[in-house]
């Protein structure tokens, strides 16, 4: 056993090695992931650094601190990019002006170093070790140490690079407090809970949903264990109850401080279940809604992307197929009217209640994205915890989920070849932010109204302005409303007379998609029909960038 260990710990070191070999060889000198939304966060940080923001939130405590910005003197999006990231993001924000204060670094190199990829793959395999044998822990780990190199989000020094290694300490914790009525126990697991909406506003849903998930069903077993003889429950009834109220005091206090949060929109309009079901259509490739998304992109129709496509699926199948086997096997040996040890007990608590909170968290989430948040990581770590609790001889269970974390290790690696192959499934932009010095000059010096936009490109131009210390103007990312006018199927609207369209020239010559912000969706690229609108005048070029203008007098005449 102890051979075996210490080969499963060894394969982890090598593969976490060779993992930050990858990112600083292939993800870092291509910027990969440091665009649309993490751009938008580099931006904001420019503007608190170059003084078009106040710096309050690091002299006060952030969850007190107000970030005053006259959205009337600048342009609108300048002014929500840095409210947004200051309210839903705020310690994040505090670390990366005392990062850059302190170094002299700039937000974009310091996102682009990725640092996660150092210590996110050991947080997991120390929490899991806990939960696991060791031979599964840095099997588990190993994999996950892959599947992080498919989301550079997960490694790069933005939020997610904090909040994936504290879930996983979030859940060790909520393991040792049903042992426990220790409050430094509890207080470590208010800790944590706290932290999340401190760094990044998805992540409290996230852990709300989880929280409430699994410890409100510890107390329902606890309650019926004391009249059933089928499950062995006694935990710390007051403990746990506390710990649920305050996560859904925190959930709850956060919604109102987070700026046009998607939940408060729930909240007042209901459950969107008709969005929840669309987005499982278009997961599944049968489109989504009434109202398809003009010219949507879709990476599936290269054959790498039809390649990641379904080995990303394979890997929910196994994870669904973990659930289930451990799930079925515990819930119909209670049905039976069998005695379940304290252990599996336990792995049925977590089973249940992790699927629950992957339910609300994707109807929660279903007004942007399905939201299959648990999937990928929760699911299969319970998941194998569950199957290692069924009553069947130790080496077939040890066997058997060491054989599912290989196989989507092996998957993931798949994912991450197919990624590295085709500039990240086409969607990494051709033109660098360094490239886009002269346009952002230009635009600078002569445009004097709305600037429409790609959305990789919004950042860059924005960036480039504050740092320049130029006056901030109107920017709008093209959503594909706009890009209908742009590609002359839909007629210029009054309110866009005269304003400014910058294409990403340099992508779309290599037939890459369109960026837009609303429906985080990519878009078609059509060049030809771009340049033979008649209401888009060309009016600037270089290598990297287009601009034209919409012609005010082909608006009047439409």
């Amino acid at each position: 056993m102890g051979t075996m260990a210490s080969r499963g710990a060894k394969a982890f070191l090598t593969i976490w090695l060779l993992a930050i070999s990858f990112v600083f060889l292939y993800y870092y000198p291509n910027g990969t992931g440091v665009y649309r939304y993490p751009g938008m966060f580099v931006t904001s940080m420019d503007m608190f650094a170059n003084g078009y923001a106040s710096t309050d939130v690091i002299t006060r405590i952030p969850i007190l601190s107000t970030t005053t910005l006259d959205q009337s003197s600048y342009g609108s999006d300048f002014a929500r990019v840095a409210i947004q990231n200051a309210s839903q993001y705020p310690s994040l924000v505090s670390a990366y002006l005392i990062v850059m204060e302190l170094t002299g670094m700039g937000a974009r190199d310091f996102m682009a170093l990725g640092i996660g990829i150092f210590f996110v793959p050991v947080v997991v395999y120390i929490t899991t070790r806990r939960l696991l044998s060791t031979t599964v822990a840095a099997a588990y780990a190993s994999y996950f140490t892959v599947y992080m190199l498919t989301l550079p989000v997960s490694y790069r020094s933005y939020a997610s690079f904090i909040t994936v290694p504290a879930l996983f300490l979030l859940i060790y914790i909520i393991h040792r407090s049903l042992d426990t009525s220790r409050k430094r126990v509890q207080g470590l697991l208010f800790l944590l809970i706290f932290l999340h909406p401190l760094t990044w506003h998805t992540a409290t849903i996230q852990v709300g949903t989880l929280i409430v998930g699994i410890l409100g069903l510890a107390v329902v077993a606890t309650y019926v264990s004391r009249h059933s003889d089928r499950i062995v429950a006694r935990y710390p009834v007051e403990n746990l109850l506390r710990t649920i109220v305050f996560a859904g005091i925190i959930t709850a206090t956060f919604i109102a401080i987070w700026d046009s949060l998607y939940v408060a929109a729930i909240l007042m309009g209901g459950l969107p279940l008709g969005d929840f079901i669309s987005n499982i259509a278009g997961l599944l490739g049968s489109g989504g809604g009434s109202d398809p998304i003009p010219y949507e992109w879709d990476y599936r129709k290269m054959y790498a992307g039809t390649v990641y496509f379904y080995t990303h699926m394979l890997i929910h199948v196994i994870s669904a197929l973990l659930m289930t086997v451990a799930t079925g096997y515990l819930g119909l040996s209670v049905l039976r009217g069998k005695r379940l040890s304290e252990r599996q007990t336990r792995a049925l608590i977590y089973l249940l209640g992790a699927g629950g909170a992957q339910i609300i968290f994707s109807v929660l989430y279903s007004r942007t994205a399905l939201g299959l948040a648990f999937v990928t990581d929760v699911f299969i770590l319970i998941g194998v915890y569950g199957i290692l609790t069924i009553n069947v001889d130790q080496r077939i269970r040890k066997g058997a989920t060491v054989s599912a974390l290989a196989i989507c290790l092996v998957l993931s690696a798949t994912m991450v070849g197919a990624i590295a192959t085709t500039d990240n499934l086409g969607r990494d932009p051709v033109t660098t932010h360094e490239s886009t010095d002269s346009s952002s000059q230009w635009i600078d010096g002569y445009t004097n109204g709305l600037v429409m936009t790609d959305f990789n490109l919004q950042s860059s131009f924005m960036s480039n302005t504050i740092q320049s210390g130029n006056e901030l103007y109107e920017v709008l990312v093209v959503d594909p409303h706009h890009y209908e006018m742009a590609v002359g199927d839909r007629p210029l609207q009054p309110e866009y007379t005269s304003a400014y369209y910058v294409v990403d020239q340099a992508s779309r010559d290599d037939k890459r998609p369109i960026h837009a912000y609303s429906d985080r969706v990519l878009m078609e690229p059509y060049p030809d029909r771009i340049d033979e609108n008649g209401e888009l005048n060309r009016i600037y070029g270089d290598e990297s960038v287009t601009i034209y203008q919409f012609d005010d007098e082909a608006a009047s005449e439409s």
